[in-house]
């Protein structure tokens, strides 16, 4: 039995797709410079101030939207999100209330 036109090129696309990850791709290599690549030295993640230098580095690349951005790459990079209590005890500070917490 003959096969239907086309249907190499249906399966070849699912294939394609089926077959990539979600995290490909140019953003997941941006995400890699600025946590561990040579962005990564700049910023010096784990280091007193390194939101406010992730900040200062991006925000020429993306004004407006650098704060956010650079929130979820100090979450990647050091488990932590910038400014919640337990980030704020490792880097020297007291905690803002009674136990630390996540936020």
């Amino acid at each position: 039995m003959a096969r239907p036109a086309g249907r190499g090129a249906l399966e070849r696309k699912c294939r394609v797709v089926t077959d990539s990850r979600l995290g490909d791709g140019d953003a997941e290599v941006l995400r890699r410079y600025w946590t561990v690549g040579k962005g990564a030295l700049k910023i010096r993640w784990g280091t007193p101030g390194d939101f406010t230098r992730c900040v200062r580095e991006l925000d020429q690349y993306m004004p407006g939207r650098a704060e956010g951005y650079c929130a979820n790459l100090h979450h990647r990079a050091t488990g932590m999100w910038p400014g919640s209590d337990l980030n704020r005890v490792t880097s020297g500070k007291p905690p803002r209330g009674n136990r630390i917490g996540p936020g």
